[in-house]
């Protein structure tokens, strides 16, 4: 369906394109005529200008430059009306935000379990860490920020990004491990918690929020949110919390769904 959408709007497209380009060039060999005609005299008849611009437009080819021109205007206005209708719909959808921390807020009513216990021990790198210790979880927070009803966010998707084992302990670490959170609704003024990463004994790593996905009533996809997406720990330091912007897709608030 999208892809008939899209081949419609491809098909309208060429159809203004080519009506623009017809009275371009019909115009364009109007005005060279003049230019011709006054290059190659020693004086400019105006009489004559003015006839050959009274021919022109009783001609037919006048017919075509106007219908260019109506449609150019009808095409950009349009164009501009989607637009701004775009934005106003999207202003209106959900904004999430992101954070990742390491304890659990009092306010918790809920969490989602950890599901990741059997490929942390299958990562050869991260194996020595978890195996036999306590875990140590580096929980995520996702919030939808928006509070009116039409606000829900769908098919939610959060990737959190773990970096270790540098000699050194800081980046950049030859180790990576990724999780994606998924949420399949997240209401108006709600948010969803639970761990994401267990770095159990690591004193050194670097865990960061690297992309938010989700999508609004209509469909569009959605990238832009906020958060504290960055925990640094260094050998024998307290971990570092950095802030991160999520920037939205190109075209994110002015087209239409997806």
């Amino acid at each position: 369906m999208d892809r008939v959408k899209q081949a419609g709007r491809w098909l309208l497209n060429l159809l203004a394109i080519l009506i623009i380009g017809a009275g371009v060039y019909t115009v364009g060999r109007f005005l060279w005529g003049g230019i011709v005609l006054i290059a190659g005299s020693a004086h400019i008849d105006f009489g004559a200008l003015f006839r050959a611009t009274g021919d022109f437009l009783v001609h037919d080819t006048a017919a075509i430059w106007f219908s260019a021109l109506a449609t150019l205007a009808v095409w950009y206005a349009t164009r501009n009306l989607v637009r701004v209708t775009n934005v106003q719909f999207a202003n209106l959808g959900p904004l999430l935000m992101a954070d990742l921390r390491l304890d659990v807020p009092v306010d918790v009513v809920s969490q989602s379990a950890y599901t990741w216990a059997a490929e942390d021990l299958g990562h050869t790198a991260l194996r020595p860490y978890v195996d036999g210790a306590a875990v140590s979880y580096v929980y995520l927070a996702v919030g939808n920020r928006k509070t009116e009803p039409s606000t829900v966010a769908a098919d939610v998707t959060v990737t959190v990004a773990l970096y270790f084992g540098s000699a050194n302990g800081q980046a950049p670490h030859p180790h990576t491990i990724r999780r994606s959170y998924r949420v399949e609704v997240l209401e108006p003024a709600r948010y969803a918690f639970g761990p994401i990463l267990n770095v159990g004994t690591l004193d050194a790593y670097l865990a960061v929020i690297e992309k938010v996905s989700y999508s609004d009533l209509s469909g569009r996809i959605r990238n832009a949110g906020w958060g504290r997406a960055v925990i640094s720990k260094r050998p024998g330091m307290a971990p570092i919390y950095g802030d991160k912007i999520f920037k939205p897709r190109k075209g994110e608030f002015s087209d239409g769904h997806q």
